[in-house]
Parts: structure tokens; C-alpha cells; sequence
């Protein structure tokens, strides 16, 4: 019986990380000189994170990105009541870009983004029907907002910019890239991604519903194999 467990648990975590970003580390300074380093855009990465308000903008750095690679990057906010007019910006931003402001003037861009003479610059505002976005691994669930989808014209450093025109802040959820790459040690850091996720996602009371079940059965479980060989 507890080896069918084991089975039953491994099998879910492998199936799970088909559509399962890794979490980055959000705790740093996201500013343009000091921004949220990726090293690999190209792989699957997903940013748990919050504007603080009063015209806050966080900066993401993708390095190492060369001529032709995907640059794939798409703004969700939590299915929070709160959050139902919540529509933070995107811009993208490096060599050979086009300059389009998503019709935002030259001085609003200037009062938010830190655009450099060589770069180019994408900007995504605007309001989407209100879809939602379910992530199977963490059971919540999110509205999309803005998304990038291209190839870098370019070699270079690329960032990407998230800010809110109306100063609002609140949590967001920045996907970038698209290639899967757990391995089994990942494993280990599920049951943490899962809780601090479901935490951001302000699921607490069925957090707690969830983890006292399972522990529940867990106990159960093992009470049943100590009588089983008394």
C-alpha cells in the first residue's frame, strides 16, 4: 500500500511539470541597474511578485539572449476580487526593437521607463476580456493581462519592464520562456513552491483544509500499517 502511494505521488509531481514554471527569486532589488536576473530566458521561468504603488516598476534582465532565440513573456494577476481592474503595463526593451508605446506619450514613458539611446522598446497596456487561467500544480487560478511573444532581432541584454500607469500596485505573475526543465531533485521543492504559491494567491483557509486532510490520511495510513503487522 505505501509503495502504491509513493507511485501515485511521483507520478502526479512528473505529470505536473509538463506546465510547471520554476519559481525565481523575487526577494532582490528589481530596478533597471540592479533588475531580477534570468540566465536562461529560454527556459521556464515564472515571477511571483508585487508592485508596491506610487508609480513602482520592476525590471527582469535577460542575459545571454542571442540573435533568433524566443523572447516569450506573458502578465497574469491572481483571481483575487481585488485585482478584477487591476491591469499592469509590460515593455520589453534592447537592441533592435521597434519603438512602439502602445499608444503611451513620450512623457509618460519618460516618467516610468529607463529607455538607453541603443534600445528599442514594447510596450503592452490595455484591458483583456476577463479569461481565466488555471494552473493545475497549485490549483489557483489567474486573469492574463499583457504578453511578448518574438524573436530578438538582436544579440544583447533584453529587459523586461512591469509597471502600473495608474500607480495602483498589487501582486502579479510574470511567465517567461517555455522549456520544461525539472529534474527529479526539483521534486523535493514542490510541497514549498506549492504552499508559498497558494499563499501569494491569498488560498489560505483551503490551504490549511488541504494540508490538515492530507495529513489526516497520512496519519490514518500509518495507523493502519501498525495494525496491519501487530
Amino acid at each position: 500500500m505505501m509503495r502504491t502511494l509513493l507511485f501515485i505521488l511521483v507520478f502526479t509531481c512528473c505529470s505536473l511539470t509538463a506546465d510547471a514554471h520554476k519559481p525565481l527569486d523575487t526577494a532582490e532589488p528589481a530596478t533597471k541597474a540592479q533588475p531580477i536576473v534570468i540566465r536562461a530566458p529560454q527556459k521556464s521561468w515564472v515571477a511571483y511578485n508585487r508592485l508596491s504603488g506610487n508609480k513602482d516598476l520592476d525590471y527582469y534582465l535577460l542575459a545571454e539572449v542571442r540573435k533568433g532565440d524566443p523572447i516569450d513573456a506573458t502578465l497574469l494577476v491572481p483571481a483575487i476580487d481585488r485585482l478584477a481592474d487591476f491591469h499592469p503595463s509590460l515593455a520589453l526593451l534592447g537592441p533592435g526593437l521597434p519603438v512602439e508605446t502602445g499608444s503611451l506619450s513620450e512623457e509618460i514613458l519618460d516618467t516610468f521607463l529607463q529607455i538607453d539611446p541603443a534600445e528599442g522598446v514594447m510596450v503592452k497596456t490595455g484591458k483583456r476580456a476577463a479569461e481565466t487561467f488555471f494552473e493545475p500544480f497549485t490549483q489557483t487560478k489567474y486573469w492574463p493581462r499583457q504578453s511578448i511573444h518574438l524573436r530578438a532581432p538582436e544579440s544583447g541584454r533584453y529587459y523586461l519592464a512591469v509597471f502600473d500607469l495608474n500607480g495602483q500596485g498589487d501582486k502579479y505573475v510574470l511567465s517567461i520562456g517555455q522549456q520544461e526543465d525539472w529534474k527529479g531533485k526539483d521534486l523535493l521543492q514542490f510541497p514549498k513552491i506549492w504552499w508559498q504559491v497558494r499563499m501569494f494567491a491569498e488560498k489560505e483557509r483551503s490551504t490549511y483544509v488541504l494540508v490538515g486532510a492530507l495529513a489526516f490520511i497520512a496519519f490514518s495510513v500509518l495507523v493502519l500499517l501498525i495494525k496491519g503487522r501487530s
